[in-house]
């Protein structure tokens, strides 16, 4: 990645200010999910850089418990992807900010700040890897109503396809990536 950490953390902090919803419903969740899908296999079929030979599942979730979109892409999806799914929403759960922005931010502050997240957000219960970006509602304040995941990919990608699914949806002229 080109950028340093503390970096990564201003951009994604940018990103949650932008990727802002008027409303979420189920519609918007099955939009979202297939745009997400639409956007990695058009990727991985043009053997983008980080996409090819390559398998993911997507999941959009709300913290009352409804899941409003699941599904995996590709024969390598695996069980344990799940996995990585419930530890990145139970993060952004948690923090209130994307699962790479909490591993990030951590990781800025040198060897301390991993220590300190592993210490009080212990693997796998809590992945501070890429991939699950807050769903935020237009003023309700900095409390997400819920997480779209992606897992499958290196965590950069896995946040990124997120963003990229997100501003389709949202119509956002923002072009901001954590690839650079």
């Amino acid at each position: 990645m080109p950028y340093s950490d503390a970096e990564l953390v201003k951009i994604m902090a940018s990103q949650e200010e932008e990727l802002r919803w008027a409303r979420f419903t189920e519609e918007d969740a099955w939009t979202l999910g297939t745009e997400i899908r639409s956007l990695f296999v058009s990727r991985k079929e043009a053997q983008v850089e980080g996409y090819s030979g390559t398998s993911i599942v997507i999941s959009i979730s709300l913290f009352n418990g409804h899941i409003l979109f699941q599904t995996a892409v590709g024969p390598g999806a695996t069980p344990d992807n799940w996995n990585w799914v419930k530890g990145k929403t139970a993060t952004v759960k948690r923090y209130g900010h994307s699962s790479f922005y909490i591993g990030r931010q951590a990781a800025a502050k040198g060897p301390e700040g991993t220590a300190k997240l592993l210490k009080y957000a212990p693997e796998m219960e809590f992945v501070a890897h890429g991939g699950a970006v807050p769903i935020f509602i237009e003023g309700l304040g900095s409390q997400p109503i819920g997480a779209v995941v992606v897992s499958g990919l290196v965590q950069a990608y896995d946040h990124q396809l997120v963003v990229d699914g997100m501003r389709a949806v949202i119509k956002s002229a923002e072009k901001s990536s954590v690839i650079g």
